[in-house]
């Protein structure tokens, strides 16, 4: 890989940008792109192709480096951009790529894989409920949504009795039945979690989402609990990533 990246340069990162800019439609409104031009849209081509190749200099870091040897001038960096002018720049001139995927795989002839389906809410994207491989379970990232109505009734303090009950708290407990169900439908159970990710919209609910938190878990598991600016659905507060195994699918020995 590394040899790779030493033999990539700017020449060559302009060569495929035009190559793509020429199969891109004219139509401002074409997949969704409103007001970008065939170079913008041919710009975030290429930075997520970097982003999935698992190279760590971005595509945007190629471009700099023709124009931009001296990493403290902020000018050059954006001059060195013009192809991606239209693409937003950060304080220090480097491109705001706007899009990050992370994927986890498998090799199909060495592990066996399947997704796992319950009778939990779905939205209408295209996704797994969950998915396990070599006895793991990767299950989505779960919100207190019933896809249909927005936050069921059972995640939300009623409207005529607002001093009661904790709105952080029922969204907390939605979210974890739905994926005990996910996890029992794999053949396991929350008490299996190994890893967690927590996405709160608000950190002043900490407290209150890790009382709920402890009900399910009598040996918590690892987990990572971040603030996020927005989730899919309206109103969340909270959305929960998790990651388990199968007993007697995956040996992990204490």
């Amino acid at each position: 890989m590394r040899e790779e990246r030493e033999h990539f340069d700017i020449s060559t990162l302009v060569s495929i940008l035009h190559d793509i800019e020429h199969f891109l439609p004219l139509s401002h409104q074409h997949a969704g792109f409103r007001k970008q031009s065939r170079t913008d849209l041919a710009c975030r081509v290429i930075l997520l192709l970097f982003r999935i190749q698992s190279l760590q200099e971005t595509a945007a870091s190629a471009l700099f480096e023709a124009g931009a040897r001296r990493r403290d001038n902020v000018e050059q960096r954006r001059i060195a951009a013009g192809l991606c002018s239209k693409l937003p720049l950060g304080e220090e001139g480097w491109v705001v790529a706007q899009i990050e995927i992370d994927l986890i795989g498998y090799i199909p002839d060495k592990i066996k894989a399947r997704t796992v389906k319950t009778s939990n809410p779905r939205g209408a994207a295209s996704y797994a409920e969950a998915v396990v491989a070599g006895g793991l379970v990767f299950a989505e990232g779960a919100l207190p949504t019933d896809y249909t109505s927005g936050i069921p009734a059972e995640a939300k303090k009623d409207p005529n009795f607002p001093f009661y009950g904790s709105d952080i708290k029922l969204r907390t407990r939605y979210v974890l039945n739905k994926l005990a169900r996910t996890f029992e439908a794999a053949g396991s159970s929350l008490d299996h979690v190994v890893k967690a990710q927590v996405f709160l919209d608000d950190l002043n609910n900490f407290s209150a989402f890790d009382e709920v938190w402890k009900e399910f878990f009598k040996t918590p598991p690892a987990r990572t609990t971040v603030e996020t600016s927005g989730l899919p659905v309206k109103d969340p507060m909270v959305a929960i990533d998790l990651i388990g195994y199968v007993p007697g699918e995956v040996a992990l020995s204490g």
